[in-house]
């Protein structure tokens, strides 16, 4: 498989990956996340997929980041150090060259308006100013340099 058929990916439950080869018409299975998991978000960067947070089937709420190099065809799940604060039903977004991982539902259950940022040159973490509102379930988009996020459950 080469990188371009990568694209467009579909993370189905995120517990199998499906890939939809560019110009095909039929869907393949990817290769398996090391951490099964649901809730998830994922975002492209650098030619990899990153799967962020989400929870076990067993109900744990996850820190972790794996990704994906469509040129390996692997999951590795030491790309990225975890972020602090657990979560799932998160949204990611990419920015200015930085992941961006916005609100979801905490390790306590709780709707959560934390933004972390993770910056690929440092590969550190570090949190932002919050959201004006708890969120879960919620979408973002880049508009005119501007984060917008919309939809989604608040408290």
């Amino acid at each position: 498989m080469n990188s371009r058929s990568i694209w467009p990916l579909v993370l189905v439950g995120m517990l199998i990956g499906l890939i939809f080869a560019e110009g095909g018409s039929q869907w393949h299975s990817g290769a398996p996340l090391i951490t099964p998991r649901l809730g998830a978000t994922a975002v492209v960067y650098g030619g990899k997929i990153y799967v962020l947070g989400g929870k076990t089937v067993g109900g744990t709420i996850l820190n972790t980041v794996e990704c994906f190099d469509p040129a390996v065809g692997q999951w590795d799940d030491t790309c990225v150090p975890p972020f602090s604060d657990a979560r799932f039903d998160a949204v990611a977004i990419i920015w200015n060259d930085e992941l961006y991982l916005l609100g979801g539902v905490n390790h306590e259950n709780e709707i959560t308006d934390e933004v972390e940022v993770y910056n690929f040159q440092q590969q550190s973490w570090r949190e932002v100013e919050k959201m004006r509102r708890k969120r879960q379930g919620h979408v973002a988009y880049l508009v005119n340099g501007y984060i917008c996020v919309m939809g989604g459950i608040r408290e």
